[in-house]
């Protein structure tokens, strides 16, 4: 009884390290010119110094969470973007950069979090909802997806009935139906 506990609790050890997502923190920007690249260092430095003065400060902390993303070092970026939200947790920049950046290192579940806490901020930007949208399809989660952009439609409301944001709603909801397809989900239409 004993060898047979113990090998489910290894079995099911093994399939929680395969289950979970290994995440790349490094993002470096093989392309950066160094005059840029040498700019990022010098205000890195800048912030750094000027939060050993000052730790609290949000304004410094962001940036320095901004340069350490612009280096490539994505992990110390999210411990700093944290430290803003810390501070003033519906500052609506930081949890944009910080969902891009769980994006950009491939951590779907957590930019899914984060973009959604952002949308419930700031439900009639097209540019927040252009970003829930993609970021919930990253993270399979096609249903959420389509309830944000329902949300925005009926939030824009008159506004919705422009050539320009009746184009984006459309091409949105697309690129929803698109996943769908791609992931063999059926898309039920419900008759009103």
């Amino acid at each position: 009884m004993k060898k047979i506990l113990i090998s489910v609790l290894l079995l099911t050890l093994f399939l929680t390290a395969c289950s979970q997502q290994t995440i790349n923190w490094d993002i470096s920007h093989d392309n950066m010119p160094e005059e840029v690249e040498a700019f990022h260092r010098e205000q890195l430095e800048t912030y750094l110094a000027l939060l050993e003065e000052d730790p609290y400060n949000k304004d410094y902390l962001f940036e320095v969470a901004y340069r350490y993303g612009k280096l490539g070092d994505g992990k110390k970026s999210e411990e700093y973007y944290l430290k803003v939200l810390e501070i003033t947790p519906n500052d609506q920049t930081t949890l944009n950069n910080l969902a891009n950046l769980y994006e950009e290192v491939g951590d779907y579940e957590q930019a899914s979090i984060v973009i959604s806490d952002l949308f419930n901020l700031n439900q009639t930007s097209v540019e927040v909802v252009r970003d829930t949208v993609r970021i919930l399809l990253k993270a399979g989660k096609d249903i959420q997806a389509q309830d944000a952009l329902e949300i925005f439609a009926r939030e824009i409301g008159d506004n919705a009935n422009t050539e320009e944001m009746t184009q984006f709603i459309s091409d949105t909801f697309q690129s929803i139906l698109d996943y769908r397809e791609a992931n063999g989900i059926e898309t039920k239409f419900i008759k009103q």
